[in-house]
């Protein structure tokens, strides 16, 4: 039987202040773009493979990359500017900003304090800067992102794509509830964001946002996404889902979510950012993240190219390089054992309803001395 998720209707029709380092200047008539991350340094690697990504198929643009943390970390830094050197058209500044005012939000584990940190690029920015494109550390860029960043916004605060769509028993129509939102709202991912910096100012947006997860606290189970979709749900220009195909839309079963499955057809063939967004991250051990080949293509051409995950066993450290080997030819290793496992258990379903649809008799149950015989 098909499942129709509420909302899905809605998913498919509305597809301090901080010194800012030299930076070169252009004389392009277009408008360079102006392009932030925020992260910790053990970070840095994925996020080199995402403004590698950028670069590589952004060759025709301007680039000012801006990197936001709390912690100075110079070999680090010199080696996401050393992944950077070879692409002219891209700029590189690192801004070390105070974390007081991040103490104020919560955060845990599971979540770092640096997603909070793109609350502060009204302040990172001087104000001749209107615009800025903020990208998540876990994706890659796979097109050119000129038409996004030309977008026009339509007087919103931001411009950002829909989340994944699963509604699974109610979960999304509660959070949304919960978020002070009715079902009809698109909620937002917020690995990609286009920020109109004009207005963050204007409103105090970032006081906002500041004050609305300072108030609900652990109670945001996705925290600064909840935030803002909260606090800008009725400022916020959604845009296709190729500018932020979250990679868990690859598993949109046409039969389970047909309409999601309908609605992101074309985004999953062709996305202009494809978005990690789920704990399947590329670059764990046995990661079956869809597509995690992209992440390693670009990743070999950072100084990180040689990486690899914590300390493994001789037998583990073998299975790694030979899956990057089948990553260079275009297969994953992982999909190719999942894929088999499942056709194996298709296999075994008519066996196993056969053995269970026998009867095995049983012995005659034995009388005791106390039952009296018929």
């Amino acid at each position: 039987m098909n499942r129709k998720p509420r909302g899905s209707e809605q998913f498919q029709q509305k597809h301090a202040a901080i010194s800012r380092p030299e930076l070169r200047e252009y004389k392009d008539p277009e408008t360079p773009f102006e392009v932030l991350f925020c992260a910790e340094a053990g970070y840095y690697r994925h996020a080199a493979v995402a403004a590698v990504s950028l670069a590589e198929n952004n060759r025709r643009s301007r680039t000012n990359i801006h990197v936001l943390t709390c912690v100075e970390n110079r070999v680090a830094e010199g080696m996401f500017k050393e992944s950077l050197a070879p692409y002219r058209h891209v700029a590189v500044a690192f801004h070390h900003v105070s974390d007081s005012r991040l103490d104020e939000v919560f955060f845990d584990r599971h979540l770092t304090k640096e997603a909070y940190m793109r609350f502060l690029a009204p302040a990172v920015f001087p104000t001749s800067v209107g615009r800025v494109l903020y990208l998540d550390c876990d994706l890659v860029v796979l097109d050119d992102l000129r038409p996004l960043w030309n977008m026009d916004l339509r007087g919103k605060a931001i411009a950002a794509a829909p989340d994944f769509p699963w509604d699974e028993n109610g979960a999304l129509a509660r959070r949304l509830a919960s978020l002070g939102l009715s079902a009809t709202d698109t909620y937002v991912n917020s690995g990609v964001l286009l920020l109109d910096l004009d207005r963050w100012r204007r409103d105090n947006l970032s006081d906002r946002l500041f004050a609305y997860a300072k108030a609900r606290g652990s109670a945001l189970a996705f925290h600064d996404q909840d935030a803002i979709n909260a606090v800008l749900h009725d400022d916020i220009h959604v845009v296709d889902c190729r500018w932020n195909l979250q990679s868990r839309m690859y598993r949109l079963g046409r039969r389970s979510f047909p309409h999601e499955f309908a609605a992101t057809r074309q985004a999953r063939r062709r996305p202009a950012i494809l978005h990690y967004s789920t704990g399947e991250k590329p670059w764990l051990f046995r990661s079956q993240a869809v597509r995690k080949k992209h992440y390693f293509h670009y990743l070999g051409k950072t100084a990180w190219r040689n990486a690899r995950p914590a300390p493994l066993p001789l037998p583990q450290r073998a299975e790694w390089w030979l899956g990057r080997q089948f990553l260079r030819v275009g297969a994953d290793y992982m999909q190719i054992i999942s894929l088999a496992r499942h056709a194996i258990s298709r296999s075994w379903r008519p066996v196993r309803r056969s053995l269970a649809s026998v009867r095995v008799p049983t012995a005659p149950k034995r009388r005791t001395k106390s039952e009296p015989s018929s």
